[in-house]
C-alpha cells in the first residue's frame, strides 16, 4: 500500500483481501464498494484507476467484465486513461463490440472533458477499431480529435491516418448490414489469412462490394488484399468495361444488373474473334457476383405484395405527451440531428432528380422506384438506402407511400442503424412515428429477422408510440 493516500488505502487493502479469500461473491462486493467510494471522489479517482490497472495486470479479463463505463469515463476526464486501455484492449480481443459501443458513447457524452494526449490516442485507436462496425461513432471520435488538433493538441498521425483509412473502408460497405460489416472487420485485422468466401453471407458481401466499390476509391487497394484474386481480376475488367461504355455513350441494355457484354467495342487490346471470346468469357463468369441486383428487386416485389394495402392501414391517433415513453435524449437534441442528417443526405442525393416527384406524387406513380426496382436506383445500391433514409427525415405527402418508407428501409437493413434511426425520427418529431410504429411491430413478428434483447426492447417501446 506504500504510496497511496488516505483515501484509498483502506478499500485498497479490503480488495485485496477479498481477491486472497477465493470467495468470488466477496471480491465481487468488496470491487463494486471500491468503484463506489473511489470514482465519485474527483481528487482521487486516477490514483484508484491507476491501483486497479497495476493490481490486475494478470487479471484484465475477470476486471474488464465488471468496469463500466462511468467510471472508464471518469478515469479519462482527469488526463489518464490506464484503467480505460485495459479494459477497451480486453474488449477488442473478445470482440466485445456492445460495451466498446458503450464506451465510444461515454467518450463522446464527456468529448468537452476528453483532451488529454492520452484521451486522444484512445478515441483514435477506438475510432478505428468501430470503423467498420459503427462508422458514425467512429466519424464523432475523429471529429473531435480534429477539433482538439486545431485548438493546438498534439495528435498522433500515424493514428489519425489509420483511422482515416478504416473509415474509407466503412464508406464502401456502410450499407451492408451489422454481422458482414463484423465479418469485413475480422478480415481486415488478419489480411494474410486464407479465409473462405464460399458461405452465404461471403457472396453476398462479395456482391455488394462488386455493386459499391468504384476503381478510383481510396479504399480499393485495401479491399485487392483481402478479396479472392479471382474475384478481383474479374471485378476490375467488368469496372473499366462499364467505364468504357459510359464514355462512348452507348449504354447497353438492361439485364437486371448485367451490362451486356455484346455492346460496342472496347477499343482495347482485344479485337474480333479474341474480343468475342474474351466478352462471352466475361459474362459467363461475372454473372456470379452480379445477380445480386436481381435477387434485391424481386425481393422488393414481394414486399410489395406482401403489404398489401399497407398504406390504407388505418393506424389510432396519439397524443404528444407519449413520445415520451421512447425519449432516450432530449428532444431538441434529436431534433437537431434530425436536421443535419437531412442536410447531409439531400447533399449526398441531390443528383436523384425524382426525389422530388417521390414526395409530392403517389405510391403508385413511384412504386418501382421506391422499390429499387429501375436501373437508376437499385437496392442493392448504397445510395438506395441513403435514399429511404432520407425519405423518413423529410417524409413524402402521400399517406401509403410514408407507410411503406420504413418498410422498405426493414428490408434494405434490419440492423442498429435502422432502429437508432427510427428512435431518432420518433424523438426529433419529423412527423414519421405512426409509420415506424407500425414497421416496428413488423419487425418484432418477422420470424426471420434477429434482434438482441435490447433492440427488442427499443423496438417495442417504438410500436408503444402506437398506444
Amino acid at each position: 500500500m506504500v504510496g497511496l493516500s488516505e483515501g484509498v488505502r483502506g478499500m485498497a487493502e479490503a480488495l485485496l483481501k477479498a481477491d486472497g479469500s477465493g470467495d468470488e461473491g466477496r471480491h465481487d462486493e468488496a470491487l463494486r464498494v471500491f468503484f463506489a467510494e473511489v470514482f465519485n471522489r474527483p481528487e482521487i479517482v486516477a490514483e484508484g484507476a491507476a491501483f486497479l490497472a497495476r493490481t490486475y495486470e494478470e487479471k484484465e479479463a475477470w476486471l474488464a467484465q465488471r468496469v463500466g463505463t462511468p467510471e472508464l469515463v471518469q478515469e479519462m476526464a482527469t488526463g489518464q486513461a490506464m484503467l480505460t486501455c485495459l479494459a477497451a484492449g480486453e474488449w477488442v480481443m473478445q470482440r466485445d463490440f456492445t460495451r466498446l459501443i458503450r464506451l465510444a458513447d461515454g467518450m463522446l457524452a464527456a468529448k468537452m472533458h476528453l483532451k488529454s494526449e492520452d484521451c486522444l490516442v484512445l478515441m483514435l485507436a477506438m475510432a478505428s477499431t468501430l470503423a467498420l462496425v459503427k462508422q458514425p461513432r467512429a466519424v464523432s471520435l475523429v471529429n473531435h480529435v480534429l477539433e482538439c488538433q486545431k485548438e493546438g493538441a498534439e495528435i498522433d498521425e500515424g493514428l489519425l491516418n489509420e483511422a482515416r483509412q478504416r473509415l474509407q473502408i466503412a464508406d464502401v460497405i456502410g450499407a451492408s448490414n451489422q454481422a458482414t460489416r463484423e465479418m469485413w472487420d475480422l478480415r481486415f485485422l488478419s489480411p494474410t489469412k486464407d479465409w473462405d468466401w464460399n458461405g452465404p453471407q461471403e457472396r453476398q458481401a462479395l456482391r455488394e462490394l462488386g455493386e459499391w466499390l468504384t476503381p478510383e476509391h481510396a479504399a480499393a487497394s485495401e479491399f485487392a488484399k483481402i478479396v479472392p484474386v479471382v474475384w478481383w481480376d474479374l471485378w476490375w475488367v467488368k469496372s473499366h468495361q462499364v467505364e468504357v461504355v459510359e464514355r462512348s455513350e452507348e449504354v447497353a441494355p438492361w439485364t437486371g444488373g448485367l451490362l451486356s457484354a455484346e455492346g460496342p467495342e472496347m477499343g482495347g487490346e482485344f479485337s474480333g474473334e479474341e474480343e468475342g471470346a474474351v466478352n462471352e468469357e466475361q459474362r459467363l463468369r461475372l454473372g456470379w457476383f452480379l445477380a445480386g441486383g436481381v435477387t434485391g428487386a424481386l425481393a422488393a416485389v414481394l414486399l410489395q405484395v406482401m403489404a398489401g394495402g399497407a398504406g390504407k392501414e388505418k393506424v389510432e391517433t396519439v397524443d404528444s405527451g407519449e413520445v415520451g415513453t421512447v425519449v432516450r435524449k432530449e428532444g431538441s437534441e434529436a431534433a437537431v440531428w434530425c436536421n443535419e442528417e437531412r442536410e447531409r443526405l439531400a447533399g449526398e442525393l441531390v443528383h436523384v432528380g425524382r426525389l422530388g416527384a417521390v414526395k409530392a406524387a403517389g405510391w403508385a406513380e413511384n412504386a418501382g422506384f421506391l422499390s429499387g426496382l429501375t436501373a437508376d436506383l437499385p437496392s442493392q445500391s448504397q445510395m438506395y438506402r441513403k435514399m429511404l433514409a432520407l425519405l423518413h427525415l423529410d417524409p413524402p405527402k402521400d399517406a401509403e407511400t410514408r407507410m411503406m418508407v420504413p418498410r422498405l428501409l426493414l428490408r434494405r437493413g434490419a440492423d442498429e442503424e435502422l432502429v437508432g434511426l427510427w428512435e431518432h425520427c420518433v424523438e426529433g418529431q419529423t412527423g414519421m412515428r405512426l409509420e415506424i410504429a407500425s414497421a416496428a411491430r413488423e419487425a418484432l413478428e418477422q420470424p426471420s429477422l434477429t434482434w438482441n434483447a435490447e433492440q427488442r426492447t427499443r423496438l417495442q417501446r417504438l410500436c408503444e408510440v402506437n398506444g
